[in-house]
């Protein structure tokens, strides 16, 4: 939010400072049509590393772990995850999970966008 907060009063800067109108002894000149297609195309282009930033973090955030979150299983593929095999024999993948996740209680796994979190045993988590 900084970077976009940023962009836009740079780019009202200029614009303010282009607009203004300069005097001379015969005509009175605006610089608003030198700078505005300036000012456009430094927005679109802000807009568009902006989008690209947040599609690439979109898409692979599976690969990220979260602090204090229990062990975490993705796919190969991102976004999908783990949803071809869930979609085909889901008890074979969770118990193949439970497995490979060890002494933790629960695991996490990364299925078609959404991360889910699996409890091996309900006794684990007491009052």
């Amino acid at each position: 939010m900084k970077i976009i907060a940023a962009t836009t009063a740079l780019a009202v800067a200029l614009l303010a400072y282009y607009t203004t109108t300069t005097t001379t002894t015969t005509t009175t000149t605006t610089n608003l049509t030198n700078i505005l297609p300036f000012v456009l195309h430094y927005l679109l282009y802000t807009i568009l590393i902006l989008g690209i930033f947040f599609f690439v973090r979109i898409l692979f955030k599976q690969f990220w772990t979260k602090s204090g979150e229990a062990p975490l299983f993705s796919g190969t593929i991102p976004y999908l995850g783990l949803a071809t095999e869930f979609g085909t024999d889901c008890a074979k993948l969770l118990r193949r999970l439970a497995v490979a996740s060890g002494d933790s209680p629960a695991f996490t796994a990364y299925i078609a966008g959404q991360r889910m979190t699996f409890i091996k045993s309900p006794l684990d988590f007491s009052k």
